[in-house]
């Protein structure tokens, strides 16, 4: 634990007195959501019917009847540059360009007249089946026009076709053998690729229904991997708890916020009266970020319901079985308040009313426990969290 200095603790008394107590929260709330400005745009493309709007929607955590997905259909119903926004955030855009080879894009100089593939931090290039000629085509000229854009190839569908080869055998597929034909694929991808000279580019193999499934989860971390170190964070933020990775990569990315939040909770509990007050002033800065952790892992009420309706089940039966103590403890500030009274021990004594040094040291003791309670929330979200998706996990195998 980084204890709070003493220009640190100046600053956060100063910020209080000068902005009062919710002028405060809300320069730290600004603080820490800093994240939420950085824009990044990430494109995705291919030929006509490569399922483009089904990964936008499926990595922005949505279906197809979400309000803001992309539509879905068995024509091809992009047209036009389409930008789709990540719900928890607008910054964050995907964009869904028109596929080549459709009766709008027929010609190649058409074609890359109409799309602009300038400032994007990736480019997705999916295709339902094997690389075709145009794809190989489109992605040459993506590398020539941005020899440093980052230029991931997906091949769609996979589930799909590993059912097709299932109903030509009269044996079940192995997991050796679905593996051996899922290498095949690869292997068939990048001999495709390299035809036109683009040599060691990973072909990321997924279907968007099952985004634990095949390569998806090796895709969004890949993708989180490339980005800039300033864009890290908010990619990683701003998507939807889709995959076992994004879920540890939220986990560890909250977990970097808990001394910073801690020094700010600690500074607001000791330059401000405890008295008259129904909790102290420290647990709304952690009741704050504890709303944070839950929103990030799909643990706040609206997710919740959304998990009930999905598996068919009332919201206060899913509560009661699961039994969420994020949600019992994280639900209001009061019952936050409770949950930090179990770590509330710090009694400040004479040294704490020294001037200067002692405000710090009586702020060094909150962050301290301030740290705890954090920590052991967080702990709380990472085991209610495998538990909801072990339970949707179940549903789908029948269970």
């Amino acid at each position: 634990m980084f204890k709070i200095t003493e220009e640190e603790e100046m600053l956060y008394k100063e910020n209080i007195e000068r902005n009062g107590w919710f002028g405060f929260l809300k320069k730290v709330t600004d603080e820490f959501s800093s994240w939420r400005n950085i824009n990044i745009k990430i494109a995705v493309t291919g030929e006509s019917g490569a399922g483009k709007s089904t990964f936008i929607n499926s990595i922005r955590g949505l279906k197809s009847d979400d309000e803001g997905a992309a539509p879905i259909g068995l024509v091809e119903t992009t047209m036009k540059a389409t930008k789709y926004e990540f719900p928890n955030n607008k910054n964050i855009e995907l964009w869904d360009l028109p596929g080549f080879g459709t009766t709008t894009f027929k010609d190649k100089g058409t074609y890359l007249q109409h799309v602009n593939w300038k400032g994007y931090e990736a480019i997705l290039l999916l295709s339902a089946k094997r690389f075709t000629e145009n794809d190989a085509w489109l992605a040459g000229e993506i590398m020539k026009k941005n020899p440093e854009q980052q230029l991931f190839f997906v091949r769609t569908h996979v589930k799909q076709d590993m059912e097709n080869i299932m109903r030509d055998r009269r044996r079940k597929l192995t997991q050796e053998d679905v593996e051996c034909q899922l290498k095949a694929v690869r292997d068939d991808s990048a001999k495709q690729l390299r035809k036109i000279g683009i040599m060691d580019h990973m072909v990321f193999l997924i279907d968007s229904h099952q985004c634990n499934a095949f390569d998806y989860k090796k895709l969004v971390k890949k993708m989180v991997l490339k980005a800039s170190a300033l864009k890290k964070e908010a990619l990683i933020l701003s998507l939807a708890g889709i995959t076992d990775d994004v879920i540890n990569m939220k986990l560890c990315e909250l977990g970097k916020r808990i001394n910073g939040i801690a020094k700010v909770a600690g500074a607001a509990g000791a330059n401000t009266d405890r008295k008259g007050r129904s909790y102290p002033a420290e647990v709304e800065v952690m009741f704050n970020e504890a709303s944070v952790y839950r929103e990030q892992l799909d643990l706040n009420l609206r997710e919740l319901k959304n998990v009930a309706k999905q598996l068919n089940e009332n919201i206060d039966a899913l509560l009661r079985r699961i039994d969420l103590q994020s949600y019992e403890y994280g639900d209001s500030a009061a019952k936050f308040a409770w949950f930090y009274r179990q770590y509330d021990n710090f009694e400040p004594g004479f040294k704490h009313w020294i001037p200067i040094v002692g405000k710090r040291w009586k702020a060094a003791e909150y962050q301290k426990q301030c740290e705890i309670t954090l920590k052991n929330f967080l702990d709380i979200c990472a085991k209610d969290v495998r538990k909801v998706q072990g339970d949707i996990k179940r549903s789908f195998k029948g269970q």
